[in-house]
């Protein structure tokens, strides 16, 4: 088994996710390691609401509404003053979170999960769900309180 050097949290700002960012930073300082904070966004649809605007405008506008939300996440008293890189992506969550830590040569992937069961469940596709069966690499679940 190889040391945990490099963690990634993926976050979609739920409190699922807050929950795995929490025991990823936890986790991070007890073992030394870096820990990387990923959003992915799909790309955004036309909503008809601004007829003439460029779609990579609009997607430039997006990664910025996003980077601020995740610095503001990442400023907050939770962080407890940790460095922690953060990315935001395009492209379909689960692929995008398989594809960030092959690249960033990670050795954790933590997030969270809401719990749901039943038809919920189904309906709801589980991104978590989905980079376990995707992912070679260790993937720690924390559910939400």
């Amino acid at each position: 088994m190889r040391p945990v050097e490099r963690i990634l949290v993926a976050t979609d700002f739920s409190l699922a996710s807050q929950a795995a960012l929490d025991f990823a930073l936890a986790l991070a300082s007890q073992l030394s390691a870096q820990v990387m904070a990923l959003h992915v966004a799909e790309s955004p649809p036309y909503d008809g609401q601004q007829p003439f605007e460029d779609p990579a405008e609009r997607r430039a506008k997006l990664q910025t509404t996003l980077e601020r939300k995740l610095q503001a996440l990442l400023s907050s008293p939770r962080t407890r003053g940790a460095e922690v890189q953060r990315m935001v992506r395009f492209g379909l969550p689960w692929e995008e979170i398989k594809l960030t830590a092959e690249e960033y040569a990670v050795d954790l992937i933590v997030m969270g999960t809401h719990g749901r069961r039943g038809l919920s469940h189904v309906l709801i596709a589980s991104v978590t769900q989905a980079v376990i069966q995707a992912s070679h690499l260790p993937v720690l679940v924390v559910h939400a309180a």
